[in-house]
């Protein structure tokens, strides 16, 4: 039999500077937790936890199950059991199924019972209910960076945090000020991913960002330190290069508008992407301000076989500088030993899927008009990479789908009878 004791539940507190998930429950003790002779001793206290009305039955001990379910109306799981050493008071860390947070309380029911030697006697407390918190910020974004796109955007990148179990989304903070507050105004987006592409940005803007993590229950980290960057003062709408067989590669560019553009110098490097030198005498004019289209070509006639790795270093009238992502090329033979191609070809893209640059490989016996246009699946053209007449060689286009959404496209080459068509997967 059981009866109603008068060993009672103190208090059901939220557990400080954790991750949330439990609540320190703490309760008086039984008066039969004593010594004193003539009395049937209690033996042990047990923890229970209401289950949420809809969720699976539990495994009740044989002494509690009728009580339980009869006697109180309910259903409860056996969370811990705590030997009886005669304490005034006894306190259990004990598990909550839901953490509150700002999206609501979540409350968690317990009693506690008391078992004596005899298992037919036992003693159960009143209800009472408490909630746990995740009060522990996750730790802010390590490795935090921006980088200028070669078409105009900026994007910015950071490590995934594997530090924090219960890392829900980033939030990345923009503003044209230095120094500036974290707030609804400032905030760009909100994303689950490592990377963001910012693409509404003004040419020749500077901008300053930070990224915060926030976990799954909107507790927010410190933000990253401030990182800045201007926005491109040109928009590049391809960057290409060429083995030209035995005169070297050229490199062409193309921009679609430009502010306080100075000129741009061409940097190498060979193997590896982070060891750039300028070339000597690289130097390329710009046009300043403008918005008409302007054609821009640089031969290299100094490369071995091998890999190469190539940018531009684009300089403001100011002296302000910027590169480009570098592109690379493969020079299978030196340039004197370097052939033509013996038919018109177009190679699958890579990286494909991708985001947001892939590249595209394409081969001239001879010189020929040259059209390179990416359609969607509906059949409408969403892009037009190369319209001209293309010298003899391999030739490498960079295509920038930062303005095209998620999906599968198509692109097709055509140049005299020669026509192919191939696909392409964005993933965003």
């Amino acid at each position: 039999m059981f009866k109603r004791s008068t060993q009672t539940i103190v208090s059901l507190r939220d557990v400080p500077n954790d991750q949330g998930g439990s609540v320190r429950l703490e309760w008086q003790k039984n008066p039969m937790d004593t010594s004193v002779s003539g009395q049937v001793p209690i033996t042990s206290y047990g923890i229970w936890r209401k289950i949420p009305p809809g969720t699976a039955q539990p495994f009740l001990q044989k002494s509690l199950a009728g009580t339980v379910h009869d006697t109180l109306g309910a259903t409860y799981d056996s969370i811990a059991t705590v030997p009886a050493v005669q304490s005034p008071s006894y306190n259990l860390v004990a598990p909550t199924q839901a953490d509150s947070s700002t999206s609501g309380v979540h409350r968690s029911v317990f009693l506690v019972s008391a078992q004596t030697a005899d298992q037919n006697l036992f003693f159960l407390s009143p209800c009472d209910s408490g909630y746990s918190v995740d009060n522990l910020a996750p730790l802010a974004p390590a490795n935090a960076q921006v980088i200028p796109l070669v078409n105009g955007p900026i994007q910015l990148t950071w490590s995934q945090d594997r530090t924090d179990p219960d890392v829900g989304s980033y939030t990345v903070y923009r503003s044209t000020q230095d120094g500036f507050t974290l707030g609804d105004t400032s905030r760009l987006s909100i994303v689950t991913d490592t990377t963001l592409v910012d693409s509404s940005i003004t040419t020749g803007q500077t901008y300053f960002y930070r990224v915060t993590t926030v976990d799954i229950h909107g507790n927010e980290s410190v933000p990253t330190a401030q990182l800045t960057v201007g926005a491109l003062p040109i928009q590049l709408s391809g960057f290409k290069a060429t083995v030209l067989g035995q005169n070297g590669v050229r490199l062409n560019w193309v921009t679609l508008s430009e502010t306080n553009n100075y000129g741009f110098y061409v940097e190498r490097a060979q193997e590896t992407v982070t060891h750039f030198h300028a070339l000597e005498d690289s130097f390329v004019p710009g046009h300043g301000s403008t918005l008409q289209t302007q054609h821009y070509s640089y031969t290299d006639g100094t490369p071995d076989r091998g890999k190469w790795w190539y940018r531009l270093r684009q300089v403001d009238l100011d002296g302000s500088v910027h590169f480009t992502e570098a592109l690379t090329i493969d020079i299978v033979t030196s340039v004197k030993e370097a052939t033509l191609p013996t038919e018109f070809s177009v190679s699958q893209n890579y990286p494909n899927p991708f985001n947001p640059t892939t590249t595209i490989n394409i081969g001239l016996p001879y010189d020929a008009k040259v059209s390179l246009e990416v359609y969607n699946t509906l059949g409408q053209k969403v892009a037009n990479l190369v319209d001209e007449i293309v010298t003899a060689g391999f030739h490498r286009v960079v295509l920038d789908a930062s303005q095209l959404a998620s999906g599968l496209y198509l692109y097709r080459m055509k140049t005299g009878n020669f026509v192919k068509t191939m696909k392409f997967v964005v993933l965003k």
